[in-house]
């Protein structure tokens, strides 16, 4: 069986039309978002839609670019999917703590755990905690590598 040999400039002009795809979504996005929030002034509930899309987009590339090794050079000892796990471990870890003491302090706006609002807190401290993290490990690693750079 032939396997088929795919062409590098073939390969390069398909990633930049999905990277142009992405930044006109990302624009109409902040677009209507804009119009939303400024120009109609609406509440909340009207454009959490825009938010929460946008938000998943920047957490996607954050990921993949760390997943491929573009935000951070890992040593060939450390493993992406230690540092990848180590992140999202920490992240939940501090999530708990703060969504727990969220709680605490401001039971008397929840009507439970499953309330929307205190659910859509919960996210925003994971992604929050997640991109702390992912900075704080992608520094960590940088500083390791110096060092190890050296001493040799």
């Amino acid at each position: 069986m032939k396997k088929k040999i795919k062409d590098e400039r073939v390969e390069l002009s398909k990633l930049q039309v999905y990277k142009e795809i992405l930044y006109i979504v990302i624009m109409v996005l902040s677009l209507s978002l804009f119009q939303k929030l400024i120009v109609y002034r609406q509440g909340i509930e009207m454009y959490i839609d825009e938010i929460i899309c946008l938000a998943i987009i920047i957490l996607y590339l954050f990921i993949r670019n760390l997943w491929l090794g573009n935000l951070i050079r890992i040593s060939e000892t450390v493993n992406k999917k230690v540092i990848l796990l180590s992140t999202i471990l920490s992240s939940i870890a501090l999530t708990f703590n703060f969504s727990v003491n969220n709680y605490v302090s401001y039971s008397d706006k929840y009507s439970g755990i499953f309330d929307g609002l205190f659910l859509s807190t919960v996210l925003f401290f994971f992604i929050q905690m997640f991109v702390i993290c992912g900075i704080a490990f992608y520094f960590i690693v940088r500083k390791e590598l110096k060092q190890n750079q050296s001493e040799e």
